[in-house]
């Protein structure tokens, strides 16, 4: 659990970071009035540093501990040799330098120039990040890259959001926000979702098997989960910008939140995924009894995994109606948001959406004869 809160806080980070960094670059009368200033930035730098340095604790305590090594030792072996090691390092240096140029004496003429450095200085951050993931050690530089693109594009876009709607000070041009926000967005979900793919193929050789273990639980949880984000992404990029073209005066941030609330449960659920062994092998390693069942797989499937069987998708009238009441309770949900503005009950319905979806994917699979 420690490891997993301290990769959401890292994810938590660097998106904000990427989010008040990019809101730097837009000019003043294209966005909101936000709070954005060195210390914060500084803090948020200082987070990322420690907390993409816990895997690297873990990997040393593990060797002290479990494998008896001297500290001193373990601690160089890793920093040389393994890509968590490297991975972090690279991080402390875009961070050093990012920490640096922050508080230099710019010249007005330079200012603009001295943010997009920063900003690239982040994404090397995010490089580091990427760098120490399961799928680069695993699959090299194409896993790296993968990763790396699928971490960007969320920070992009979450961190974005983050940064507008809890540091904003004022309702000013959210209308013009909008305007470069929504396709930022969709670009940004499309290149996420497309090297998400490429991870989960890597990953994970079928989508199906892999929900048996904890590593494609998490995985479908969090797919899930962007069920009643979309929804919210969807209703606030243009039906929200509708609304405030005929009426400036309107406050989006309380929607906003709400959307951002759901991005974090979005990280949460990367966490838990960074934390988890992909299934490789699978059906060998849990007849080997090297891989635990899950206890969520347990609940809806009885029949053991044997030589003989295979798990795949096979749609039913159950799956089916749980999949389409998921849909119809996201879409409940952006309609009471537009219509009535009840916060709580369209928080309850877009959750209830999200649990469906999952209902609907459980359902969905059957243990048959290979």
């Amino acid at each position: 659990m420690f490891y997993i809160v301290g990769d959401f806080l890292l994810y938590c980070s660097i998106a904000l970071l990427t989010g008040m960094l990019l809101l730097n670059l837009v000019p003043e009368k294209l966005k909101p009035a936000t709070v954005i200033n060195r210390l914060q930035l500084t803090w948020l730098t200082a987070a990322v540093v420690v907390f993409s340095s816990l895997p690297v604790v873990k990997l040393i305590l593990f060797f002290v501990l479990e494998m008896h090594y001297k500290l001193d030792f373990v601690t160089f072996r890793v920093l040389r040799d393994y890509n968590v090691g490297h991975g972090w390092l690279l991080t402390v240096v875009f961070a050093g330098f990012f920490v640096a140029l922050l508080y230099q004496k710019i010249e007005p003429e330079y200012e603009k120039s001295a943010l997009w450095i920063q900003l690239v200085l982040a994404i090397g951050m995010t490089a580091g990040i990427g760098y120490a993931s399961h799928s680069s050690g695993l699959y090299g530089f194409k896993g790296f890259v993968m990763h790396f693109l699928h971490i960007l594009a969320i920070t992009i876009w979450l961190g974005s959001l983050l940064a507008a709607a809890w540091l904003t000070r004022h309702s000013a041009n959210w209308a013009k926000w909008l305007g470069w926000m929504t396709p930022l967005s969709i670009i940004s979900f499309i290149l996420a979702l497309a090297s998400g793919i490429g991870v989960m193929f890597f990953l994970s050789d079928k989508y199906a098997e892999g929900l048996v273990v904890s590593f494609g639980q998490a995985l479908l949880i969090k797919h899930a989960l962007l069920l009643p984000l979309m929804a919210l992404a969807f209703t606030n990029g243009f039906m929200l910008r509708k609304r405030l073209i005929k009426d400036p005066g309107y406050n989006p941030i309380p929607w906003l939140r709400i959307e951002s609330v759901f991005a974090l449960l979005v990280f949460l659920g990367t966490a838990v995924l960074s934390q988890q062994s992909p299934p490789h092998n699978m059906k060998e390693s849990l007849l080997a009894g090297e891989l635990p069942t899950s206890s969520l797989w347990s609940l809806f499937q009885s029949g053991a995994i044997t030589e003989s069987t295979s798990v795949g998708f096979q749609l039913g009238w159950i799956s089916v109606i749980c999949g389409i009441l998921a849909i119809f309770m996201a879409i409940l949900g952006t309609w009471l948001m537009k219509k009535q503005g009840r916060w709580p009950l369209v928080i309850a319905f877009l959750l209830v959406s999200a649990v469906l979806m999952y209902l609907s994917v459980m359902f969905g699979v059957q243990i048959s004869p290979a």
